[in-house]
């Protein structure tokens, strides 16, 4: 288990995941606090990102600030599936991801999506705004960068740099799956498969990465199956002052749960709340986390994804790598006194849609 410090920096491999931070109505992705940037921007996901697979389909998270992910962070929570194997390790410290290979179980469909990248660029500043009980709320702080960067830089808190590029790592096969996969990198050095059977992992099954590594030293990672997850919780009602019960069927298969709630999809400095918790069927969300998520700002349309995972990392050649297998759940979340929009017809009486933010005042 891993803790991470107040204030902290977020790499790019670690963006698209790690916050939801689209501005449409639907984050598909994900995330991860501790999403891959590099997602392609990420997570299919990152999660999104879009990797062209992620989380989702396409991060990530991890994650943008893990979809993809975040990514990411570290959760500070054990990911270990305790079944007397190797120990999954759970994710890269923040900071230090520099790739993912992501396993992503969909409602419709699965993928396989994964890319490493050559070095870490630091694009965003993150600040803890709450912690308790297994849950964050994680503001993301962008630099500012003027004259804009070209097209193949990022902007940094030193100026503009070069976008690290994507390496090449040979044959990548994933074993105990429905089907196992062996890949080779695409002409832009990612790695990707949709050709699979759905879904794509069992229940209680070991699930094995392997890189060849090609130029660069070979690594292998481990994770486990489970079902996907399904919630029975109803809506989720967001107030000042009140826990947020989310409920789902438990599986007993040491995989972890991670909840992450994103209300402010426009904001400047968004912010999103993590929860690492037990797949013990129930979980509470403390109040005081939930204010602090709310304080921080409330803009479009909120999004609410529960995924059932494995994360399992290791340092290569380039940096820290992770595995994510993720199986994600989307429900619907409300926040009191916020109305969404796309128009002004879509507002109470009294109220017009600003539709830049896609919210009724």
């Amino acid at each position: 288990m891993k803790n991470y410090a107040l204030v902290m920096k977020v790499s790019l491999v670690s963006l698209a995941g790690l916050l939801v931070l689209g501005c449409s109505g639907d984050d598909s992705s994900s995330g991860d606090a501790n999403g891959s940037a590099t997602d392609g921007g990420d997570d299919g996901n990152d999660d999104g990102g879009d990797d062209g697979g992620d989380d989702g389909g396409d991060d990530g998270g991890d994650d943008g600030v893990d979809d993809s992910n975040d990514d990411g962070p570290d959760d500070g929570v054990d990911d270990d599936t305790g079944d007397g194997g190797d120990p999954i390790a759970g994710y890269c410290d923040l900071g230090e991801a520099v790739g993912h290979f992501d396993v992503i179980l969909e409602e419709s469909y699965s993928a396989i999506d994964g890319e490493v990248r050559e070095n870490l660029v630091q694009m965003a500043i993150l600040t803890v705004a709450a912690d308790e009980a297994g849950c964050q709320v994680v503001k993301a702080e962008f630099p500012f960068c003027n004259p804009p960067c070209s097209g193949g830089d990022a902007c940094t808190e030193n100026g503009c740099v070069e976008f690290p590029p994507r390496v090449e790592l040979g044959t990548v096969d994933i074993t105990g799956l429905e089907a196992d996969v062996s890949m080779e990198p695409a002409s832009d050095k990612r790695y990707f498969e949709t050709d699979l059977p759905h879904p794509a992992i069992a229940s209680g099954a070991d699930i094995t990465l392997d890189v060849d590594g090609g130029e660069y030293s070979g690594f292998t990672m481990q994770g486990a199956g489970f079902s996907a997850l399904v919630a029975t919780t109803g809506a989720l009602e967001l107030a000042e002052g009140a826990p947020v019960d989310i409920t789902w069927e438990a599986e007993d298969t040491g995989a972890m749960v991670r909840i992450e709630l994103n209300i402010d999809q426009h904001g400047t400095s968004p912010s999103t709340l993590y929860c690492n918790v037990p797949d013990n069927g129930e979980f509470s969300v403390p109040a005081t986390v939930v204010d602090a998520l709310i304080n921080a700002g409330t803009s479009g349309f909120p999004s609410a994804n529960i995924y059932r995972q494995t994360v399992d990392s290791t340092n290569t050649d380039t940096g820290c790598v992770e595995f994510r297998i993720r199986a994600r759940t989307e429900v619907t979340i409300n926040v009191e006194g916020h109305t969404a929009c796309n128009d002004s017809s879509e507002c109470p009486d009294g109220q017009i849609c600003n539709v830049p933010i896609q919210t009724c005042e």
